[in-house]
């Protein structure tokens, strides 16, 4: 089975065939040809309350990257199994916070009782273990603010892994002034900028290789031939701060699909100016500078479903699985977050 029409007929007949029992949910930075078959596309908030929701479905096929599939597996429980169509679609991002230099990072905090470890749902779930074991959370580009505030309302200061610019973005959205940053440097193992003692965010220093290489000159040339800008936290804050929007995924398919007649450029990845393209064709959507594609999101294709829709009809498909020790404390973490973002507070 080579063709593309064979490809298509082939899936179509196994979601048939599997019927009520099977949910396909895709992120939208996957392309195209995999989101066109999806039961649900989202950003990584939107697709984590789902695979948290009670379902019929015994099969979630989960067409992202592998924290993803961990966090669904985790949210899950043994309501279903979750499949990724790609073991081996990782994020850099994730990846650079390792669990031993998250342990040396706190272990080095001299009032570390002060803090309370908050990590981005682009991390391992041995990262989201260890905050939910020290009453941590986690949190989306989406939630980030309402999970920092909600920590700052107990009493306590964050500290937040693994993306910098998305810390750093939303601590000065919040009001926090430079001088009361800390950047914990994963290479050096040290603390930059204030002091831990006297910081009310430690940002570990960690960042999203398709985000981080928009640049104020892009907007500026953007702006230049009359684009509005909407750019993702991930991004630098140079760029956040002359940009007419910062949001999370969602919010830029929400702003770019309001009905306005604007013309847009996207600082965020390629397949996701695709989507909004594909959404709006009556308006001019690009990429904000050179057109950026998550790597291991772009290896995943229709191929890849199909081969993991045939595994599950065969009985030969090996879920994701998130060994129990790991799995329950990052559900805690999980839940936390979900908690905040529902109006429910920080909970215990």
């Amino acid at each position: 089975m080579n063709t593309a029409t064979d490809v298509s007929r082939g899936i179509e007949d196994l979601r048939e065939s599997l019927g009520s029992d099977l949910t396909i949910a895709a992120h939208y930075y996957v392309s195209h040809e995999v989101k066109r078959w999806a039961d649900e596309i989202g950003d990584s908030l939107q697709l984590a309350r789902l695979a948290a929701e009670d379902s019929s479905a015994h099969h979630l096929v989960f067409c992202g990257v592998l924290f993803m599939g961990e966090t669904a597996a985790i949210l899950s429980g043994t309501q279903r199994n979750v499949y990724l169509p790609r073991a081996d679609a990782g994020c850099p991002l994730a990846d650079s916070a390792t669990i031993d230099g998250v342990l040396s990072a706190w272990d080095g905090l001299d009032h570390r009782d002060r803090f309370l470890p908050i990590t981005y749902v682009n991390s391992s779930a041995e990262i989201k273990a260890f905050c939910g074991e020290r009453g941590g959370a986690t949190c989306t580009s989406s939630s980030a603010r309402q999970v920092f505030e909600a920590v700052e309302e107990s009493g306590k200061r964050v500290f937040f892994m693994p993306d910098e610019n998305l810390g750093h973005n939303t601590a000065v959205e919040m009001g926090i002034p430079e001088e009361e940053i800390s950047r914990f440097n994963p290479d050096t193992l040290e603390f930059e900028g204030a002091g831990p003692g006297d910081a009310r965010i430690l940002l570990w220093g960690g960042s999203c290789p398709v985000h981080v290489e928009f640049s104020p000159e892009d907007v500026r040339a953007a702006r230049n031939r009359g684009l509005r800008v909407a750019a993702h936290p991930e991004c630098r804050r140079q760029v956040c701060a002359v940009s007419d929007e910062v949001g999370s995924t969602d919010h830029m398919v929400d702003v770019v699909s309001a009905g306005r007649n604007e013309s847009w450029a996207i600082g965020s990845e390629i397949n996701l100016v695709d989507y909004l393209q594909r959404q709006n064709p009556r308006r001019h959507i690009e990429s904000l500078g050179a057109a950026r594609a998550c790597e291991d999101m772009h290896r995943i294709t229709a191929m890849d479903l199909l081969a993991t829709l045939e595994s599950i009809a065969s009985g030969d498909a090996v879920p994701v699985r998130v060994p129990t020790a790991i799995a329950e404390p990052a559900r805690i973490a999980l839940d936390r977050m979900l908690s905040i973002v529902e109006g429910r507070g920080l909970t215990p």
